[in-house]
């Protein structure tokens, strides 16, 4: 018998052929030639791609603001802590981001108008029971246990709801004209049939942060529910500022009701605390030299405006003459 030759290859190539494998790179063959192989590249077709990069980014910002809004109601509303933030942005089938959904999630469906579709909003048991507790008057501490809504717990799920897409539909408004409204609520597994199961949908995933908690809403979006408006959320967008502007106008309008002492200084004087406690009854403290009754207008220990003392009526009134420059300005 004549004797056959083996040929092997390198110990080079077969070590970098063994840390290719774990990455599903394996060659096919060389039919292109020596030192050319095809390598097998896997392609999840399940995954769509119906939603462009740019109106990724979009949807992205534009749910980035819903968020600072959304957790600043709450805060101010009903002094829930909550603080919201988008987590993650995918496209998957409808089938696919249903079965996403946690199983204890409540699902709210929302109508868009004037384009009559729906969209899909969900938020876990647990911290809707929270949120329960709280505007119930107790401990955010305090972890409520796991249990079936009742009639009432359902009511106020719903104010909860209300609150949310209130906010996201003054999103959504500014971002292509569409006001959304709350539909039905229902668990998880009575929502199925909400459109077709191939359908494209973009998942947005916010992350709701509590002080010793934290869970996950989702909002499903399928792209036959935007089709008619994808024009606008294609739009170039505006600047930063005014896509704030709408964040701006709600913390105005929040921080516009809170109450605030105003005080008006006539003058300082600055002194040892020795003088300070020398002091006794028909002692005069000189001011300064008198400038027409001039005076400072306090927000606690902000200076905001300038003033003239004086009378309105038989009260004792200030009158202001000028806004205390700020820092920086001239």
């Amino acid at each position: 018998m004549a004797d056959e030759s083996i040929d092997t290859a390198p110990a080079e190539e077969i070590d970098e052929l063994f840390q290719r494998n774990p990455a599903g790179r394996l060659p096919l063959d060389s039919a292109g030639g020596p030192g050319r192989s095809r390598w097998l590249r896997t392609v999840d077709f399940s995954r769509p791609t119906k939603f462009s990069l740019d109106q990724e980014r979009r949807l992205r910002r534009v749910h980035e603001g819903f968020c600072r809004a959304a957790s600043t109601r709450l805060a101010a509303e009903h002094r829930i802590p909550l603080e919201l933030d988008v987590l993650e942005l995918s496209q998957l089938t409808w089938a696919d981001a249903h079965t996403a959904i946690p199983e204890s999630a409540m699902c709210a469906a929302l109508e868009a108008q004037p384009i009559q579709t729906s969209l899909l909003l969900s938020a876990d048991i647990g911290l809707l029971l929270l949120c329960i507790e709280r505007l119930l008057g107790s401990s955010i501490d305090e972890q409520p246990a796991l249990r079936k809504l009742t009639e009432i717990d359902v009511l106020l799920v719903r104010r909860i709801f209300e609150l949310l897409v209130e906010t996201l539909s003054a999103t959504w408004k500014d971002m292509a004209q569409v006001e959304l409204e709350l539909g039905g609520i229902d668990a998880h597994s009575e929502s199925r049939m909400f459109t077709h199961p191939s359908e494209p949908c973009l998942v947005v995933t916010l992350e709701a942060r509590l002080p010793h908690d934290s869970t996950t809403m989702t909002l499903v979006v399928p792209y036959a529910s935007v089709e008619p408006i994808i024009g606008a959320i294609s739009r170039k967008e505006a600047p930063e500022a005014a896509e704030d502007l709408r964040m701006q106008q709600l913390v105005r309008e929040r921080l516009s009701h809170v109450d605030i002492t105003l005080r008006a200084e006539v003058a300082e004087l600055p002194m040892d605390l020795s003088e300070v406690l020398a002091l006794k009854v028909g002692d005069t403290l000189k001011l300064g030299p008198a400038d027409e009754s001039a005076i400072t207008l306090w927000a606690d220990d902000v200076p905001v405006h300038q003033g003239r003392a004086g009378r309105s009526g038989g009260r004792r009134a200030a009158q202001v003459t000028g806004r205390v420059p700020r820092e920086g300005e001239l």
